[in-house]
């Protein structure tokens, strides 16, 4: 039994990424070409300094969604690791779709099992709120947060693990340089 459990869930696995694969290529085919820009995403990824003091640190590297130019890194904590992600899509309308029904939508209803993130479980510290970002939120559970937002063709995403390294107020400093670079990348002029 328990090997047909195994089997079961590779199985699910492959089709949840199958699926997800098939859904990114349609959202990225769709509407009109994403500018070009004079921005780096691997340079868009904040560096270890912006991160609260004590952790151990994975190099810039790309995260797990091939169709799309992306870069993450993780900072490892005693309370568990914080992970910044970033990733550019083809289209605009690409980007909307993802942040709206792909991991941005999992992540606002909660994994089965797991409780539901809330804005109302957010740290008062953790306060900031971009005014460039297209879209975003903040969200909680009993011992994480994940902010995650787009920026027109961008979506970028915390998730922290909180404790005594990556409080509220360590949070807030995370997603306003996050935020900063993201902002200073928008306001280059295009590549002609």
């Amino acid at each position: 039994m328990a090997n047909n459990l195994g089997e079961n869930l590779v199985l699910f696995r492959i089709k949840r990424a199958w699926l997800l694969s098939v859904t990114l290529l349609v959202a990225c085919a769709s509407g009109p070409p994403a500018p070009d820009r004079d921005c780096v995403t691997r340079d868009l990824v904040i560096g270890l300094d912006s991160f609260p003091p004590g952790g151990s640190s994975t190099d810039v590297g790309r995260s797990r969604y091939p169709i799309v130019d992306n870069a993450g890194r993780s900072v490892f904590y005693a309370e568990g690791p914080t992970t910044h992600d970033v990733a550019r899509f083809p289209t605009i309308a690409g980007a909307i779709d993802f942040f709206d029904n792909g991991e941005g939508s999992i992540l606002r209803r909660g994994r089965t099992g797991a409780l539901v993130p809330s804005e109302a479980l957010v740290p008062k510290s953790a306060s900031f709120r971009s005014g460039i970002a297209d879209q975003q939120y903040l969200v909680c559970d009993e011992s994480s947060c994940i902010y995650y937002a787009r920026y027109q063709e961008y979506t970028t995403m915390v998730a922290a693990n909180m404790g005594p390294n990556m409080t509220g107020e360590a949070l807030n400093r995370v997603i306003m340089e996050v935020d900063r670079k993201l902002t200073e990348c928008l306001a280059k002029p295009l590549v002609k």
